[in-house]
């Protein structure tokens, strides 16, 4: 939502824009009106924001009817649950009836879903419809279950390639999957069994049949390429054949400073800190647990983190205000060593 198109030569009137203030300070006021406390017109207020970015790139005083329709049905196909849907039918009703008053909201607002409609929009958007073709050579196939145990030796050597190329763990336990499940779908009588229409039909089959997302099956081809080309020292060449999965284009979910501040109001002791250290300095979960006391400086106010993503090290900033909690963590840790080795030394006497 930080990027909005232009409309008409200039950049559209944003809803975190300055000219927002006095809309917003009415939107709350409404919500007074209907009983809401304060600290809860954040969730209102980001319901307005997402269907704003929804009907992009029209304006959001360019509503309509249908998109209010259409986007609650898109958070009933997404799995949204019922009180979610009721909370952002009732924002934009405060919406566009009273603070941005439109013709059609004030004379046919269209209702929250009933559990009848919502059960029927979820069939309709879980039940796949039949593909146009059904001589694909995938049919009576799947992925799932168990290999067999001859396997093991070939696998195994996937592993020691990917380790020899130093490639991440997190990436060998993901790569390590997809060529399992490529096993399970070929199911091959031997490795020379594995060729190029085989790798185009199971990425056929992950995008037509189970339709997974594009980054899902580009991870997929990844996997099984580096088989191909490191272990069965084989080419593929062009994979003309394949349908790419369809990239999907979604508006992330950004929250503001005060649910951040009151998410941390809510956490306690270590978790806590790691938690505002991802969120100060940028870290990836991974990186933050493996720090290490001679990481971290103090005097500069930077975090060194060591063999990151594609195994490089990078410096980034460390909050001040994160100084004093992590300062009293490593005292305590620092006391917790102390005792672990006293205690030692006593039994070592």
């Amino acid at each position: 939502m930080d990027k909005w198109l232009p409309v008409n030569g200039r950049l559209e009137d944003a809803p975190n824009s300055p000219s927002w203030d006095d809309r917003w300070g009415r939107f709350s006021r409404g919500l007074l009106d209907r009983g809401i406390v304060a600290g809860k017109h954040d969730f209102f207020r980001n319901w307005v924001r997402k269907f704003i970015g929804f009907i992009r790139p029209r304006k959001w005083n360019h509503a309509l009817r249908e998109d209010v329709v259409q986007f609650l049905e898109l958070m009933v196909r997404e799995g949204k649950a019922g009180w979610q849907i009721a909370q952002a039918n009732e924002s934009l009703e405060l919406f566009y009836k009273e603070v941005a008053p439109m013709e059609w909201a004030q004379r046919d607002w269209p209702p929250t879903p009933s559990s009848m409609e919502l059960t029927e929009v979820r069939t309709a958007a879980v039940t796949r419809p039949p593909l146009a073709e059904r001589n694909h050579s995938w049919d009576g196939k799947s992925d799932n279950g168990e290999l067999e145990k001859r396997w093991e030796p070939f696998l195994e050597e996937v592993r020691e390639t990917l380790r020899s190329q130093r490639y991440a763990y997190r990436t060998e336990q993901s790569y390590m999957e997809w060529v399992r499940r490529f096993l399970l779908f070929v199911r091959p009588a031997q490795r020379a069994s594995l060729d190029r229409q085989s790798l185009e039909d199971y990425l056929n089959y992950l995008s037509l049949e189970r339709r997974v997302a594009a980054s899902t099956q580009n991870q997929a081809l990844n996997a099984i390429l580096f088989v191909f080309r490191h272990v069965l020292k084989e080419g593929v060449g062009t994979l003309e054949d394949v349908h790419r999965a369809p990239t999907s284009r979604r508006l992330p979910v950004v929250l503001s400073k005060q649910e951040v501040a009151s998410l941390f109001a809510l956490m306690r002791g270590v978790g806590r800190l790691i938690s505002q250290l991802l969120y100060g300095s940028g870290l990836r979960v991974a990186e933050c647990v493996a720090l290490r006391v001679k990481d971290i400086d103090f005097g500069n106010n930077y975090v060194v983190v060591r063999e990151g993503k594609g195994g490089k090290d990078r410096i980034v900033p460390l909050p001040v205000t994160l100084v004093e909690p992590l300062k009293a963590h490593l005292n305590d840790v620092r006391g917790l060593w102390d005792m672990r080795v006293s205690s030692c030394q006593g039994l070592s006497r």
